[in-house]
């Protein structure tokens, strides 16, 4: 029915938009560890954020939502031959992962 397309448009803008406003996040750490360095120093803190965002979203992508969300046999991890189901929710996930190991880089 047109009502449940609606309501997945409205779910998977949702779950996009609160992706979106979590990777935003991103930007604060890179200033926040840019003040506490010397001037010198800032491009180099703002590169290693960039490459945590980029490559945690490789290996995020290619291990962590396939051990996650792929479909296995146990009952406690997934597989690493899952398929990629719902690209939204991935973003959603993703921006979890990549702020999760901005904070502790």
């Amino acid at each position: 029915t047109s009502s449940s397309g609606v309501r997945n448009g409205a779910n998977n803008a949702w779950i996009f938009t609160n992706g979106v406003r979590i990777l935003s996040m991103q930007g604060g750490f890179g200033l926040l560890e840019t003040s506490m360095v010397r001037g010198t120093n800032a491009v180099n803190i703002m590169m290693k954020n960039v490459l945590d965002l980029l490559l945690g979203g490789l290996f995020y992508y290619f291990i962590g939502y396939q051990l996650t969300f792929g479909g296995g046999g146990s009952p406690f991890a997934g597989s690493l031959k899952g398929e990629f189901i719902d690209p939204m929710f991935f973003v959603f996930q993703w921006s979890f992962a990549a702020t999760a190991s901005t904070i502790d880089s």
